[in-house]
């Protein structure tokens, strides 16, 4: 048995009094509070000296600034970023040896050797890597000077670790900054970064002689357990030790790498900013360092000491995330210097995620510590793939400080899956008694002795094969998504337009002149100022990941709530449903929208659930879950209160049946901390509607799709089942619904036929929650037609997808039937999916991508882009053409009075740009524009160019003749005359 499997069994050593006893007194375990006291005070102790370290070498970094320019800061920064790179690499060991001390000296000749390498290596490759690393080669040979310092020192600081020796801990951490100001800060004053970089180095061999020093206090390792000796077990955590440092190895690129990118791609001014934000970020991140360490090295083996280190490093990192956004910009200014002046725009950000990456190091000790070294490495490299993934396009400081806050969130988010998904499996594990069936079957007169229970426990790669239907549905869903994408629509671009200026601004914008709440646009203003870019995969990023999240939160709500077949079912309808792949592909708030309705319906049917079964009025979990996404929905859509209305209307129902106090208790609250939650948008939606009441509801917006499908001005049967179609089969050209249109009387018997089906409260619970909404709309838009269209109500659409997978799952009878029901229906969203993406005759595709391409290809500088409607300028300025861009009803192109420049010798072209030509204004309004171009003596049409829902026409402008000159003159002096 292997260390990692001790710690998991709960065995403990000898000498250690059982099972995460601590050792408190001869044999007797000791309660919680004294190993809770006895962990946090070796936490505290070490700590204090992380904290003095890092402290230490914080203030050294800012002496250093003050003594180097900005641009030898930046060659100091990258080196020390590479050391501590260097030194983490040996961390990784460092958490090895600490979970078996005895690693100490089988490797240390092994450490020493590779030391030498790396450091030989180095050295010779110092010409190579200069230009590359953008750092000076006596800096990369002193590098590989520190190299055996590096691996020596994390194995002599494992073996501290791991033998609980606090006070050697200590000694070594304090050693290092008080050499590199003795040394580094004189060098530096003199030679410049080389110096300083030589104070760096020596200051880690003193570190080294300082843990070499303690360690002769305990030259024996505390034991582990007695069985744990053989050659099995020594290759076990020869395992064991492997996949803890190569996890260690990823959390410590996942600190460093970014100091090096930064480097290499930014400017020189930037790129000494983000060094200095960098420096302060590491301080936090290295306050929280030795925690995971004595983790790793704790023999208690139950939560206390994960309580103890979860909880000093979570109060460290919010210390330290409090401090930086305390401190007023100009601090920094004072501090570091005025080159250094906007660090404060970055700090905070990067500070708490160094905070998040602190905390996250710890849950990854724990799941090394517990046996589950292997699920922590994959973690870890996930984690570095997605930081490199946003870092190598990279090219400012705020896409750096991102890219580092999606890479820790990352480690932290899943790493606290992990562990708790292995305590709910560690509770719910199946006990078997060998002896239960015999002595059941024969019994005996003496009872048979008691034998040892045997746990029963599903290996984690057993229940990942397991869920290979959900891997593949989730494969096709994100291929789906990203393999057809549309250009940039007209919401979409007043979207990113509003996202693109100051906050406060774009708040003001959306109070005055947009009908939404602020959530989605504030997710997406944080997204384009963090990558500083507003490209079609960026600004759709928050809708693609919610519409991908669809697919688990599907598939987990249907095996929950119904079977696991079920869940296969659902998984892959939501995975093709045309309308979810539709919302996935759209910056708008349609796609979080229905992500959270699904899990809205999913808590309240488990509150339901454990009413009706007697387990309870509801876990704190669902009504949590319940509370707090309603809040966020209405902030992210105003026609959430429409689900919520039903919602609890349906718990309204509920309390009258069941009348318990403590049901009714729950539900109220629930409603009170909604409304608080919901307290702080009043203001904005009073100023909003305000706004759209003083306006009369007038609105620029397009017209809706689909009124080929209503024969009246009003809501009808043909319009509700357009809807319903549109809902699950997507969106398709107006000749192709007018014509299933006709087939409402079949609808209306499926859906007779699916409510006589309908037996189970689930079921009756999902159909009203879906029903409902729409149903108000209906009534709705007998006053405002536009309401009454899908995507006001497209919160619904995953609910009606999940009964569609039940009845698809369950309606077979026989064994054909059962196979067939569910292929067909999924295939026949697969054909609804490909008709409603390549259509060109869809009325809901709107190619001005393909369109201002066809312009650029075709034009001069000096032409001019005439447009109509008006709210196509912001298409136009999403996508620009490079050309002279004026409002149809701003110009008239046969004049010269429009103000557009001289026509050249040659012709100049114009190029009238138009779309959503099926409305009346507009297509007068372009018509007029072509009219005046026909007529006009100096202008020949040349070309009309059509993409899906968008014309060009092109002309070109030929020097006006004499006469027609002569002939404006004179009606200009006539009309003046006249005016006089």
């Amino acid at each position: 048995m292997s260390a990692v499997d001790t710690a998991r069994t709960g065995s403990g050593g000898p000498g250690s009094g059982g099972p995460g006893s601590g050792g408190a007194g001869a044999g007797a375990p000791a309660t919680l509070l004294t190993r809770v006291r006895r962990a946090g005070s070796k936490q505290l102790l070490t700590m204090s000296g992380q904290l003095v370290a890092g402290v230490g070498n914080m203030i050294i970094s800012a002496l250093f600034a003050r003594v180097l320019l900005p641009g030898e800061y930046a060659v100091l920064v990258s080196f020390v970023s590479a050391y501590v790179l260097m030194h983490m690499v040996g961390s990784s060991v460092t958490a090895a040896v600490a979970i078996d001390p005895g690693l100490h000296k089988r490797l240390f000749r092994r450490g020493l050797a590779l030391g030498l390498g790396i450091g030989a290596v180095l050295a010779a490759l110092s010409g190579v890597l200069s230009p590359l690393l953008n750092l000076p080669v006596p800096v990369i040979i002193l590098l590989g000077a520190a190299g055996p310092s590096a691996v020596l020192l994390a194995l002599a600081r494992g073996r501290l670790y791991g033998t609980q020796s606090v006070g050697g801990t200590v000694a070594t951490l304090i050693t290092e900054p008080i050499g590199r100001a003795v040394i580094g800060l004189l060098l530096g004053s003199v030679i410049g970064p080389v110096g300083a970089a030589v104070g760096v180095v020596a200051a880690g061999y003193a570190a080294l002689a300082a843990a070499s020093i303690a360690a002769r206090r305990r030259p024996e390792p505390l034991p582990r357990l007695a069985e744990d000796t053989g050659r099995h077990a020594r290759r076990a955590r020869t395992g064991d030790s492997l996949y803890v440092t190569v996890t260690f190895l990823l959390v410590a690129c996942l600190a460093s790498a970014n100091a090096i990118f930064s480097n290499r791609q930014l400017g020189p001014g930037e790129a000494g900013v983000f060094a200095a934000v960098a420096t302060i970020g590491s301080a936090a991140y290295f306050a929280t360092g030795t925690i995971p360490m004595m983790l790793s090295g704790s023999r208690d083996s139950g939560r206390s000491s994960l309580l103890v280190a979860v909880g000093v490093a979570g109060a460290v990192s919010l210390a330290g995330v409090g401090v930086v956004a305390l401190l007023p910009a100009r601090a920094y200014a004072m501090v570091l210097g005025e080159h250094y002046a906007s660090v404060g725009d970055y700090v905070v950000a990067y500070v708490a995620a160094m905070a998040a990456l602190g905390i996250g190091r710890v849950l990854i000790a724990q799941l090394c510590k517990t046996g589950l070294a292997r699920a922590a490495a994959v973690l870890s490299a996930l984690s570095v793939a997605v930081q490199v993934g946003v870092l190598i396009p990279a090219h400012s400081a705020s896409a750096v400080v991102a890219a580092t806050a999606a890479g820790c969130g990352m480690l932290l988010v899943g790493s606290a899956a992990v562990l708790l998904r292995e305590a709910r499996l560690q509770r719910a594990m199946v006990v078997v008694d060998p002896e239960a069936s015999r002595t059941a079957v024969r019994p005996s007169a003496a009872p048979a002795p008691a034998a040892p229970p045997v746990v029963q426990r599903v290996p984690l790669g057993s229940k990942i094969k397991a869920l290979w239907p959900l891997w593949l549905a989730m494969g096709i869903g994100i291929g789906l998504r990203v393999i057809v994408t549309r250009s940039i629509w007209v919401d979409e671009a007043i979207s990113i337009q509003q996202a693109q200026l100051p906050y406060p601004d774009m708040i003001n914008t959306l109070k005055n002149d947009d009908v939404h709440p602020p959530l989605f646009h504030t997710i997406l203003w944080a997204l384009v100022h963090l990558t500083g870019s507003t490209a079609e995969y960026i600004v759709r990023l928050p809708s693609l990941l919610a519409g991908t999240a669809c697919i688990p939160i599907s598939f987990a709500m249907a095996k929950d709530l119904w079977n696991r077949r079920t869940a296969v079912v659902a998984g892959f309808v939501v995975a093709v449903a045309p309308v979810a792949v539709w919302y996935s592909q759209e910056a708008r708030m349609y796609g979080l929208w229905m992500l959270g309705a699904t899990i809205l319906a999913w808590c309240q049917i488990r509150i339901l659930r454990d009413i009706k079964e007697g387990k309870g009025y509801g876990s704190l979990a669902d009504w949590a879950g319940f509370t707090v996404v309603t809040a966020a929905m209405i902030y992210v859509q105003w026609f959430t209160a429409l689900p919520i209305i039903t919602q609890h209307l349906i718990f309204l129902i509920a309390v009258l049946k069941v009348r318990k106090w403590r049901f009714v208790r729950n539900w109220l609250l629930s409603a009170v901390v909604q409304l608080i939650l919901f307290a702080p948008l009043v203001p904005y939606m009073l100023d909003q509607f305000g706004n759209i009441i003083a306006a009369q509801g007038a609105s620029t917006a397009p017209s809706q799709t689909g009124s080929d499908t209503a024969t009246t001005g009003k809501p009808d049967v043909y319009a509700a089942v357009a809807n319903t179609i549109w809902s699950v089969w997507g969106y398709h050209a107006d000749s192709t619904m007018v014509q299933l249109g006709a087939f409402w009387p079949v609808a209306v018997l499926m859906c007779f036929a699916a409510l006589g089906r309908v037996r189970d409260r689930t079921n009756l619970i999902l159909a009203t929650i879906a029903v409902a909404p729409p149903a108000m709309l209906f009534l709705v838009g007998f006053e405002r037609r536009q309401f009454f269209e899908l995507r006001y109500f497209d919160s619904t659409v995953p609910m009606l997808l999940l009964v569609l997978a039940r009845m698809a799952a369950t309606w077979g009878r026989g064994p054909l039937t059962k196979l067939l029901l569910p292929v067909v229906t999924i295939a026949s969203l697969g054909a609804g999916l490909i008709d409603q993406q390549i259509n060109q005759s869809n009325p809901r595709v709107y190619d001005f991508r393909g369109a201002v391409g066809w312009v650029k290809a075709n034009s001069q500088p000096q032409d001019v882009v005439l447009y109509a409607p008006n709210f196509l300028r912001t298409e136009l300025e999403y996508y620009p053409s490079g050309l002279t861009t004026l409002d149809a009803n701003s110009a008239h192109p046969s004049r010269a009075q429009t103000g557009m420049p001289a026509i050249p010798k040659q012709g100049r072209r114009v190029f009238v740009f138009g779309s959503f030509l099926e409305e009346p204004q507009v297509a007068g309004q372009v018509g007029g524009v072509l009219s005046d171009l026909d007529r006009a003596s100096n202008t020949k049409r040349l070309a009309v160019h059509s993409v899906a829902n968008v014309k060009v026409w092109e002309y070109q402008q030929l020097p006006p003749s004499k006469s027609d000159t002569s002939k404006a003159d004179t009606d200009h002096t006539k009309q003046t005359k006249g005016g006089k």
